[in-house]
């Protein structure tokens, strides 16, 4: 889920699948590939199909902690390297939105100078 603010200080938001699931779509696929493993072979060495492997790459399926811990194995990494850190999860990601709900316009408005402020610097 992205917020974005505009100039009339009003926000939407619409989920995306771009936060943590995205950061490991490109980390799984780039270490394959750097280990020239195929998704079949990387499917075979976990025990899932490749199209659920090619879904978990494209971001459109999530990984249990224990795919997560197979996938890094057969790949020879640490399961934290299949995962940017920095990346904000969802849950983050919607308590920011709850609590900016529940400020009053003044301080949404802070909160929205604030973003824009921070894009800026970005």
């Amino acid at each position: 889920m992205n917020i974005y603010f505009c100039e009339t200080r009003c926000y939407s938001v619409r989920p995306v699948h771009q936060t943590k699931r995205l950061t490991m779509k490109v980390l799984i696929a780039d270490l394959r590939r750097k280990t020239r493993m195929t998704q079949n072979a990387l499917a075979d060495a976990v025990g899932i199909t490749r199209p659920y492997l090619s879904q978990i790459e494209r971001g459109d399926r999530r990984m249990t902690p224990e795919l997560k811990e197979r996938i890094a194995k057969a790949l020879g990494v640490d399961a934290n390297d299949l995962v940017d850190v920095s990346a904000r999860g969802r849950e983050d990601e919607e308590l920011l939105l709850e609590a900016f709900r529940q400020l009053s316009d003044e301080q949404q408005d802070v909160w929205i100078d604030m973003a824009r402020a921070a894009l800026r610097r970005a």
